[in-house]
């Protein structure tokens, strides 16, 4: 069964790769592929992920699945 919990730290290269799939495979067939890939390298870095995590306005979840993968993540601020 999946498992919604706060996100950790360690979670950050998972997520980071998650949202940048995500990301490309909306947006790619919107504003073409090489656009898509540019924002998402920009704005998906682990840097930012984890700053997001030291934001107190912020909070992070993730959904992880009974092998430890991160099947999603969510963000409310």
């Amino acid at each position: 069964m999946t498992q919604i919990r706060a996100m950790t730290e360690q979670d950050v290269p998972s997520v980071s790769l998650l949202i940048g799939e995500s990301w490309r495979r909306t947006y790619s067939p919107i504003m073409g592929a090489e656009t898509a890939a540019r924002i998402s390298d920009e704005d998906h870095t682990l840097q930012r992920i984890a700053a997001k995590l030291t934001d107190t306005n912020k909070m992070s979840f993730v959904a992880e699945r009974p092998d430890g993968s991160i099947a999603g993540y969510a963000m409310a601020e």
